[in-house]
């Protein structure tokens, strides 16, 4: 979109099947080769056959199209899809690109466990934040010295060496 000195639009660009994303990623294979989401695939042998099938006529084509670019020899894109198919890097791009929506094939009572316990923590951490702002109030009214804030808030949270990563 453009917009000119006084404001008035002059075109606009419609990016709802644009890439945004790192540029590390677009020297992937793109996802849609297959016509599906990653999480809608079956990862079945046939579906990967399919996709490295459709991944061979895209290089290709991709190939003739860069050949045909003049000064192409330095930023050949095809060189870089390759790579991440020879290297891993093009399954670790589609479940970044896909995210958590790989649902399929975790059953069902688990999401629910998990969510239940992440509504805990979340509850768990409102208790904790409300009882540090009312310390942190005492602290502010010197009603309270420093040190026995940090006991309330240690107390609450445990002291940053012990917690194991």
């Amino acid at each position: 979109m453009r917009a000119q000195d006084d404001l008035k639009i002059t075109g606009v660009i419609d990016q709802e099947f644009s890439y945004a994303g790192p540029a590390q990623l677009l020297a992937t294979a793109p996802w849609w080769l297959l016509l599906e989401r990653p999480h809608m695939w079956d990862f079945s042998e046939e579906m990967e056959d399919r996709f490295l099938r459709h991944l061979d006529m895209f290089k290709r084509v991709l190939e003739e199209e860069e050949e045909a670019t003049p000064g192409h020899e330095d930023k050949e894109l095809s060189r870089l899809i390759e790579r991440s198919n020879e290297n891993g890097t093009l399954c670790s791009s589609a479940t970044l690109q896909t995210g958590m929506s790989l649902r399929r094939g975790i059953p069902e009572e688990e999401i629910q466990a998990f969510v239940a316990k992440k509504m805990r923590h979340v509850k768990l951490h409102d208790k904790r934040k409300e009882d540090m702002l009312a310390a942190y109030e005492k602290l502010q009214w010197c009603q309270i010295d420093a040190d026995t804030f940090f006991q309330v808030v240690e107390g609450l949270y445990g002291r940053a060496d012990d917690t194991v990563e």
